[in-house]
């Protein structure tokens, strides 16, 4: 098959990867083409407008003071507002490594009791890891070790029990969303996104009367996203029994009906896919979920048991281990999905639904 018509008919995968943030590197290795091919694809034929590469050298020193402080290549990415994968590259291109850098000036083991007493008297662990040049997360670790309580960081009202039990659609809506696309860091549960409204669906279902901060791009092609942060263990906590813990993507898996009820599972798929999944229509109809295989393949599963489909899963992309894609199939399995999804539902991705409700929902599904 030529190149041509390969990205022909990935042709709706291509151009919402790439407007959801995927560069033309990732997209050339997933299809075993040049990025070249996919950039000209994207640029001639699907007319989307090329965004500007941003300049890591330009960051160089913010990168190798982040790397001082002991950030990896990830987190300094998402900090500085940039690609994780051209980050990475340059640290290991100008060989920044953690491990490169001069010890720090202070050693906390040398501060064992100023520490503990600076944190109990009120100082945030924030405040005291500026003080001795550690960062935040370094400093609560620290705290642990020495088994000093961590203080409760809420000063925003919030109802804590709302993922004790998953026994409404918001809930599973909302636990399905956290699986794709938020953050549980055992204090915290954070959400940072570029549709407001979904922080907004968050926030009210949850309760929480803190606020949305508002983060702005620092390159020209990126968009507005919107944070989230609600400070509770016991969220956390409850999260992690749920099935959605710390440092998820690889050890995710599809949940179990003790966790999510069969009859709510419709609600958790659509908040999955609001958070990591695409749909459209060129020549065909196209929908699909970006996930872990143990998820999308227990989704998968779940449908050849309940339906007569189940759709395909395949990596992502070349030597992404356990990132895969899952494809609903042809057109009527598309709508089946949509409707499946969509049916009967009160809290969604309104720019999603819109698509779907154009394409998938409002014609016949022959059989």
């Amino acid at each position: 098959m030529k190149i041509k018509e390969k990205l022909e008919q990935q042709k709706v995968f291509l151009v919402n990867s790439y407007l959801d943030g995927v560069s033309t590197c990732e997209l050339g290795r997933h299809l075993g083409c040049s990025n070249a091919s996919i950039y000209v694809f994207l640029r001639d034929v699907c007319k989307v407008k090329i965004r500007q590469a941003p300049k890591i050298a330009d960051y160089h020193n913010e990168i190798a003071r982040l790397v001082q402080q002991g950030l990896s290549g990830c987190k300094i990415a998402d900090q500085l507002d940039l690609p994780s994968t051209s980050v990475r590259r340059y640290m290991a291109k100008h060989k920044l490594k953690i491990s490169d850098w001069k010890p720090h000036e202070y050693k906390l083991d040398d501060y064992v009791d100023e520490i503990i007493q600076m944190y109990q008297s009120g100082y945030s662990a924030d405040k005291i890891g500026k003080k001795f040049g550690y960062h935040e997360t370094s400093v609560l670790e620290f705290l642990r070790k020495y088994n000093v309580k961590i203080n409760d960081l809420r000063t925003y009202a919030v109802d804590e029990s709302f993922f004790e039990k998953i026994n409404t659609e918001a809930k599973a809506y909302i636990l399905g969303f956290a699986y794709g696309d938020s953050y549980n860091s055992d204090d915290a549960f954070l959400t940072l996104v570029t549709d407001e409204e979904i922080v907004i669906n968050i926030k009210r279902e949850m309760q929480y009367n803190g606020p949305i901060k508002i983060v702005l791009p620092k390159q020209p092609n990126h968009k507005i996203r919107y944070k989230l942060a609600i400070s509770s263990r016991k969220i956390c906590t409850d999260l992690t029994k749920q099935g959605c813990m710390r440092a998820k993507s690889h050890i995710l898996k599809f949940p179990s009906i003790d966790i999510v009820p069969d009859n709510l599972i419709k609600h958790w798929c659509r908040g999955l896919f609001d958070a990591d999944g695409t749909l459209g229509k060129y020549n065909k109809l196209s929908l699909s979920i970006t996930g872990s295989k143990y998820v999308l393949e227990g989704l998968r599963n779940y449908l050849l048991g309940q339906f007569d489909y189940g759709g395909s899963v395949c990596l992502a992309y070349p030597n992404s281990k356990n990132i895969c894609k899952w494809s609903a199939g042809g057109d009527i399995a598309c709508k089946k999905f949509a409707h499946f999804i969509y049916d009967d539902a009160t809290i969604y991705l309104k720019r999603k639904y819109d698509i779907a409700q154009q394409y998938f929902l409002n014609s016949e599904i022959s059989r």
